[in-house]
């Protein structure tokens, strides 16, 4: 449980942007607009439940922050039968947290959102992926240029049916995370089966697959070949929901998931009746050695 925890200031990867990503559905604001909808972002995974709430406007008047405020909103987890497992609290009308969740990977599960004056949004089901653990993991250092070049290689066996692996990595000193670094794979993926640190398993051939990854850190100085004093990596791979792949667009989760939604053109969307995309995720943090 603790390795899921620790996860909750994720990789690179992951909490999406959905007002103000970029998509290539065709659109356009006109006097067709629907009226305000509830809009929702988060993620799953088996220790904790994350849920934004916002809601939408008109985007051809003028509007303040307040008008993406939801009034009295409610968020339930429901089980994939649509039975309220528990309300989730919050400590204010946009954050909805829920610690200690114990939801089991495999099995799926839905969020429900209701405020006043708006229709009640349904996410799809949303599945928890299974934990994949690394079997391996090796380590270099080397330079390009004057860049520091961690390469880092891992070993892992595929699961059964589609999954959706996501594999990064990140400079660590102390207890801080830095900035994620640019991640470079080793090798081409076939066409359709990776976005951005998002890939799918139709890039393997074989079931045990090695993957090298490469993170840059800018040297200070030019020629320098040593690593920062208390520098560290931390490698962070696992499994996340289809929904993850299919939106595209990711930022870190703890790190501002946009405000409201202003009748969104989302290329992806797995709320009914509202805007935005929920997901699932179990990954798990990999302390690498220096030696």
């Amino acid at each position: 449980m603790q390795n899921n925890k620790t996860c909750s200031w994720l990789f690179g990867i992951l909490v999406l942007v959905f007002a103000a990503c970029e998509s290539n559905v065709d659109w356009e604001f006109s006097a067709k607009y629907e009226g305000d909808k509830l809009a929702l972002s988060g993620y799953l995974s088996p220790d904790s439940v994350h849920i934004f709430v916002s809601k939408s406007t008109n985007p051809l008047r003028d509007f303040t922050s307040e008008d993406l405020v939801a009034r009295n909103p409610k968020v339930f987890l429901l089980d994939a039968d649509g039975q309220i497992i528990r309300e989730i609290n919050s400590t204010d009308q946009r954050k909805f947290r829920l610690g200690e969740a114990m939801l089991v990977p495999g099995q799926s599960y839905k969020i429900r959102v209701m405020a006043e004056g708006l229709k009640t949004v349904e996410t799809d089901l949303i599945t928890i992926p299974q934990l994949v653990i690394l079997e391996q993991t090796e380590y270099q250092l080397g330079t390009f240029g004057n860049d520091t070049v961690h390469q880092v290689k891992i070993t892992f066996t595929d699961l059964p049916a589609k999954q959706y692996y996501t594999f990064g990595g990140a400079l660590k000193k102390g207890t801080q995370l830095a900035r994620p670094n640019t991640v470079v794979p080793d090798k081409e993926f076939a066409e359709g089966c990776y976005n951005s640190s998002i890939f799918t398993d139709i890039c393997f051939q074989e079931k045990r697959v090695s993957l090298t990854y490469l993170l840059f850190r800018e040297a200070r100085f030019l020629g320098e070949k040593s690593r920062t004093p208390g520098e560290s990596i931390v490698v962070r791979f696992g499994l996340v929901s289809e929904q993850v792949f299919l939106q595209g667009q990711t930022i870190p989760i703890d790190e501002g998931i946009i405000e409201g939604v202003n009748e969104p053109p989302v290329a992806y969307s797995n709320v009914k009746n509202g805007y935005g995309v929920v997901y699932a995720y179990n990954v798990r943090d990999y302390p690498i050695s220096f030696k």
